[in-house]
């Protein structure tokens, strides 16, 4: 595992953020419309733009709004290409791999969709972040948690839960291994207290 995330920083990051970067002003303009547009700065960060009908009080006067615009961090962005070589090194220290190949480039197609949409939900979570600096009865209450717990779920969980559910499914080994160990956890409890009332 250490091994696959190392090469992954070292060498794979460019191409993943390069493959993301084609794909994701698809997803964005599928979801949000043709006005849709992503712009790699010279730092690297991303920068957005994302249509939106907003109409809201500024300095006394209604201010209709067409589009908002933000930047995520490059940091940020590398998260969506993190799940690639968690999945691969799982599958690659799991048996038979080479009797799981077609699984191997499943999951890494599979990916290939799943990452961008959750790039997406992210820029779609930080749109809706950016209006709520226009309207403050959503900077607070359910709103506001759910924007938090959205992002929370988004960036800092399914990056790292995704590729280990996907190579559970995916491969038959996994999933006999993680049953045989649930059977090996239940007959070691059972012996435990067959023995505790014994004594």
């Amino acid at each position: 595992m250490i091994a696959m995330l190392a090469f992954w920083w070292l060498a794979l990051r460019p191409p993943l953020l390069f493959l993301l970067r084609g794909v994701e002003p698809f997803a964005l303009m599928l979801a949000s419309g043709g006005g849709a547009s992503i712009a790699v700065e010279d730092s690297g960060d991303w920068s957005f733009r994302v249509p939106v009908e907003d109409v809201h009080q500024q300095d006394g006067k209604l201010v209709k709004v067409h589009s908002v615009e933000f930047t995520i961090p490059l940091e940020d962005v590398t998260l969506f290409t993190f799940s690639w070589p968690v999945f691969w090194a799982v599958m690659m220290a799991a048996p038979d791999l080479k009797a799981n190949g077609r699984a191997l480039l499943a999951g890494t197609a599979i990916l290939a969709v799943v990452e961008p949409i959750l790039l997406l939900m992210f820029v779609q979570i930080d749109t809706r972040a950016v209006l709520a600096q226009w309207h403050p009865e959503n900077k607070t209450g359910l709103a506001a948690w759910l924007r938090e717990y959205g992002t929370y779920l988004n960036n800092n969980v399914m990056p790292f839960l995704a590729p280990i559910a996907l190579a559970v499914a995916l491969h038959p080994g996994l999933r006999s291994l993680i049953a045989g160990s649930k059977l090996r956890e239940r007959a070691g409890a059972a012996a435990a207290a067959s023995r505790k009332g014994r004594g």
